[in-house]
């Protein structure tokens, strides 16, 4: 089971709670204070019988190191979007590694685009449990053939080549511009 405080708790509340924690079971305590708070996150893990996880605060290079540096924050988790490219979270994922922690790959509000995506980078990578679920909270799909979702698992057989549907796009579109591109001499 995994806890995730979504930044809930002060500092004084999460180590309360999570100092509380009975560990059989539970793989990690997700970001228990507010994502700019190092410091609260820092002492939350420094009392938890459960690994800490950062999230929110982790969108580049530099933060998996600064999380490497705090003791008992053994895992990171990593999003396409917060890295802004493939080879960018390529490289975060094989830093957490190198620091001796854990990542979770994936995003609970990421569209069937980005969920994608992220599992092909996650497949033969990750040891633990994905997180490439957001896109099955909309009901329009994005893909003409959509992901598979079954038994708890993004299903992406051999082969399969996502394509986005162009009439499901053209069906939410309220306006559209078009603008010229000029070349500008210097």
């Amino acid at each position: 089971m995994r806890l995730d405080a979504n930044r809930a708790y002060s500092e004084s509340d999460a180590c309360r709670f999570a100092a509380s924690l009975d560990p059989s079971g539970i793989e990690l305590f997700e970001q228990p204070c507010r994502a700019e708070d190092w410091d609260a996150n820092a002492k939350v893990a420094s009392v938890s019988p459960v690994p800490i996880m950062l999230d929110e605060p982790i969108c580049e290079l530099a933060d998996v190191i600064r999380a490497s540096q705090i003791s008992d924050v053994g895992f990171c988790g990593l999003k396409l979007k917060r890295f802004g490219g493939l080879s960018l979270l390529r490289d975060a994922l094989d830093a957490v590694r190198k620091f001796g922690m854990e990542w979770v790959l994936g995003d609970g509000l990421s569209s069937e685009l980005c969920c994608s995506m992220e599992a092909c980078v996650a497949s033969g990578s990750i040891r633990n449990a994905g997180e490439f679920n957001g896109f099955l909270k909309p009901k329009t799909r994005l893909f003409e053939e959509p992901l598979r979702f079954e038994a708890g698992k993004l299903q992406m057989m051999v082969g399969y080549r996502p394509m986005i549907d162009a009439a499901v796009i053209a069906s939410h579109q309220t306006s559209a511009e078009r603008f010229a591109v000029t070349t500008a001499r210097v």
